[in-house]
This record gives C-alpha cells, structure tokens and sequence, in this order.
C-alpha cells in the first residue's frame, strides 16, 4: 500500500507538472514570437530572453508556480448556494436545502483529510437531504471502513443518495455500489423515488456503465414518469448530457464529471465537449442542469482556475430562479 502510494503520487504529480511545462514553454515562445515584432515596431529595444536556458528555466517558474498554488486551491473547498423557487414547493414549505456533493475521488491520496474538509462544509449546511453525484470513490480505494463509518455519520433527515460515476464503473461497478451502501447511501441505478409527497428523485448509472455492457441502456423517460408530475422532480446523473426525450419531466438534474476543467487552460474543454457551462443551465420546458466543479480531484491534487466546491441548492415556494449567497 505504502508503495503504491509513493508511486502513484509522484506519477501525479509527474504527469501535472510536465503538461504545465509544455504549456508554458509553448505561451512563452509565442510570445516572444508575436511580441517582438510589435514591440520593435513601437521603437521599444526590449526582448525577451532567447536561447536553451531561457527557454528553460521561465516556463519551470511558471510551472513551479502554477503547481503550488494549484495544490493550494484545490485544498480550499468553496460552498456554492442555489435557490431554487418553484410552484412545485408548497407555501407552507419554508425550504428544502439539498447538499450535493461530486467527484471526490477518494481512493489513494489524501483520503481523510479531504473528506473530512469537504463534510464539514456538507454537515455545516444542515442539509434536509445530501446526494452524490457521481464519482465518490475511484479505484484502490484505501481506509475503506473508516471512509464509510464517517459518511454513515453524516444523517439529513431526508436520507442520502447517490449514482455511480465513471470512475466508480473503471472501479468495479458492484463494489463501488456495495461501498455506498456501507456509507449509508441510497444507490439510484435507474431508480427512482418519492422523498415527500412534493419531492421526487431519479437516478441512473453512468453512461460508461452501458459502454461497458454492464447494463442496458436506460430509459430516462420512463424513470422519471414514475414520480408524480404534480411534485418537483431532481434527476441525479453524474456525466452533464440531457436525453432531448426527458426534456421537461424532470425540473432540475444534477451533474458533475467535469470539475470544471480542473487545470487551466483545459477550464474551457467541459462546456466545448458537453455544451454547457459550470453552474446553472436553462434547457427549456422547464428543466434545469446544475453542473458543479466538483470537491476533488483526478490525478495530480491541484486544481487552476478551477476550485473544488459543495452544493447547496435550497428549493423555495415561487416567484423566481436565481443565484444564492
């Protein structure tokens, strides 16, 4: 295990620091290329520095530099609040405060202390009820007991629940959903069920889960049809992608996956692959997708421009849809 640690953690950070190296080797040489040009055409003699050291030693600085305060960001667990107004609420409802959280990875590195940073920010929202979205463990999971005695801790009144991302699949479908269970989860693979008489909630399995012949390819339609159309319906579903055919029969599906690019310059990759951006997304018909960052990290332990955050979505009696505080 100790092993398996020291190798997959420098691995990591192997990988993190060689692609911001080449990146910042390819930005410095471009602007050298593009700056010098227009800065002899402003009579300015200033140039940067050419030759194999300069070429080597800037972009390291960057890189060391990216990468410390990539690790610093990634360990300040930020909480996002939603407020969610809908005639699905009753008056007499004063609010139904989801926590969600996503993509905590939990397998090799840092398993304890990031999960207690991130339930800390969970339990302190006071949830009615906490879901997962996907992606909550990743392969080699280590202090597995521990990991799962903490989450049974965590008891919103409403309960918990979760689906499977894809990294819970690479894992090993069954025994990531067997560890849920341990946590005191309620897994959704292609389930659905009504909380309270006004809050239904579905979910399904990851798309690679299909990809992989584990299991059929689900009908979200008729998931979400077994919840009363007269209640707000929450669709969980780790990978931001909407199925056209469930447009309208569910009023908020909940997302992660992409931990909003988590590196910089791959923050715009997410909306360019899935064509919606991080945060909340008007798809019509009365749907909306929440896609969240996320509160972990795959790979290297860093995070650029890309902060890990927790969810707090409070669903409220009408008028309007907008950003909490």
């Amino acid at each position: 295990v100790l092993v398996r640690y020291v190798v997959g953690t420098v691995a990591f950070y192997w990988t993190a620091t060689m692609m911001q190296f080449l990146f910042w080797s390819m930005v410095f040489k471009a602007v050298r290329a593009i700056g010098h040009p227009v800065l002899e055409g402003l009579g300015v003699s200033w140039h940067l520095p050419e030759g194999g050291v300069a070429d080597f030693l800037y972009p390291l600085a960057f890189t060391l530099l990216i990468t410390v305060y990539g690790f610093w960001e990634a360990s300040r667990i930020q909480v996002v609040a939603w407020e969610i107004r809908s005639g699905k609420i009753p008056q007499g409802v004063s609010r139904v405060r989801i926590v969600q959280v996503s993509d905590l990875h939990l397998g090799m590195l840092e398993n304890r202390w990031r999960l207690e940073r991130v339930l800390a920010k969970a339990e302190g929202a006071r949830p009615d009820l906490l879901v997962s979205t996907g992606d909550l463990t990743d392969v080699h999971l280590q202090d597995r007991e521990w990991l799962a005695e903490r989450w049974r801790r965590v008891t919103p009144p409403l309960g918990k629940y979760a689906v499977t991302g894809n990294h819970e699949v690479y894992a090993g479908l069954p025994d990531a959903v067997a560890f849920l269970e341990e946590a005191g989860f309620r897994p959704l693979q292609e389930a659905a069920v009504q909380v309270t008489p006004f809050l239904g909630l579905a979910g399904v399995d990851d798309d690679d889960a299909v990809g992989m012949g584990l299991i059929s390819q689900p009908d979200e339609g008729e998931i979400l049809s077994r919840l009363s159309d007269q209640g707000f319906r929450l669709f969980l579903k780790h990978t931001p992608k909407v199925d056209p055919r469930s447009l309208g029969r569910f009023d908020l599906q909940l997302s992660g996956h992409t931990h909003g690019g988590q590196v910089f310059p791959l923050v715009l990759i997410p909306f360019l692959v899935y064509g919606f951006w991080t945060g909340l997304n008007d798809l019509g018909g009365g749907s909306h997708l929440l896609v969240t960052r996320g509160a972990g990290t795959w790979g290297p332990p860093i995070r650029v421009f890309a902060p890990p955050e927790v969810c707090v979505i409070d669903l409220l009696p009408p008028p309007g849809l907008g950003r909490g505080g």
